[in-house]
Protein backbone atom coordinates (compact mmCIF):
# COMPACT_ATOMS: atom_id res chain seq x y z
CA UNK A 1 0.00 0.00 0.00
CA UNK A 2 0.80 3.83 -0.29
CA UNK A 3 -1.15 6.01 1.90
CA UNK A 4 -1.86 9.05 1.14
CA UNK A 5 -4.65 9.98 3.77
CA UNK A 6 -5.11 8.25 7.35
CA UNK A 7 -6.72 4.90 6.99
CA UNK A 8 -8.18 4.18 10.69
CA UNK A 9 -9.38 0.94 9.05
CA UNK A 10 -5.97 -0.17 8.36
CA UNK A 11 -4.72 0.02 12.11
CA UNK A 12 -4.14 -3.29 13.78
CA UNK A 13 -6.33 -4.77 15.20
CA UNK A 14 -9.12 -3.78 12.89
CA UNK A 15 -12.11 -5.28 12.67
CA UNK A 16 -10.83 -9.01 11.72
CA UNK A 17 -7.98 -9.05 14.17
CA UNK A 18 -5.21 -8.23 11.92
CA UNK A 19 -3.50 -5.01 10.66
CA UNK A 20 -0.99 -3.15 8.57
CA UNK A 21 2.29 -1.62 9.49
CA UNK A 22 3.82 1.71 8.12
CA UNK A 23 7.30 0.96 6.93
CA UNK A 24 8.67 3.55 5.20
CA UNK A 25 7.88 7.60 4.41
CA UNK A 26 8.01 9.26 0.95
CA UNK A 27 10.64 12.49 1.40
CA UNK A 28 11.20 13.42 -2.37
CA UNK A 29 9.98 12.14 -5.52
CA UNK A 30 6.45 12.87 -4.82
CA UNK A 31 5.50 13.15 -8.31
CA UNK A 32 5.42 9.44 -8.36
CA UNK A 33 3.17 9.34 -5.70
CA UNK A 34 0.62 11.87 -7.62
CA UNK A 35 1.05 10.06 -10.57
CA UNK A 36 -0.10 6.42 -9.04
CA UNK A 37 -2.87 8.31 -7.44
CA UNK A 38 -4.40 9.22 -10.90
CA UNK A 39 -4.96 5.48 -11.51
CA UNK A 40 -8.36 4.82 -11.61
CA UNK A 41 -9.69 2.20 -9.04
CA UNK A 42 -11.90 -1.08 -9.48
CA UNK A 43 -13.66 -3.32 -6.36
CA UNK A 44 -11.92 -6.81 -6.79
CA UNK A 45 -12.32 -10.01 -5.69
CA UNK A 46 -10.17 -11.23 -3.47
CA UNK A 47 -9.54 -14.72 -2.65
CA UNK A 48 -11.13 -15.87 0.87
CA UNK A 49 -11.81 -12.59 1.69
CA UNK A 50 -14.77 -11.32 -0.80
CA UNK A 51 -14.27 -8.09 -2.41
CA UNK A 52 -11.21 -5.29 -2.05
CA UNK A 53 -12.37 -1.85 -2.83
CA UNK A 54 -9.76 0.79 -4.01
CA UNK A 55 -7.56 -1.64 -6.38
CA UNK A 56 -6.18 -0.23 -8.98
CA UNK A 57 -7.37 -0.87 -12.34
CA UNK A 58 -4.08 -1.75 -14.02
CA UNK A 59 -0.92 -2.67 -12.73
CA UNK A 60 1.35 0.00 -11.26
CA UNK A 61 5.16 -1.44 -10.50
CA UNK A 62 7.55 0.73 -8.25
CA UNK A 63 11.06 -0.43 -10.49
CA UNK A 64 12.98 1.47 -8.03
CA UNK A 65 13.68 2.62 -4.50
CA UNK A 66 16.07 3.94 -2.35
CA UNK A 67 17.07 3.23 1.14
CA UNK A 68 18.87 5.99 2.97
CA UNK A 69 20.30 5.83 6.54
Amino acid sequence: FINVNDNVALDFPNAMGNGYTVFGKVISGTQTIDTIRKVPTMVAPAPRMGRMADVPSKTVTIESATLLK
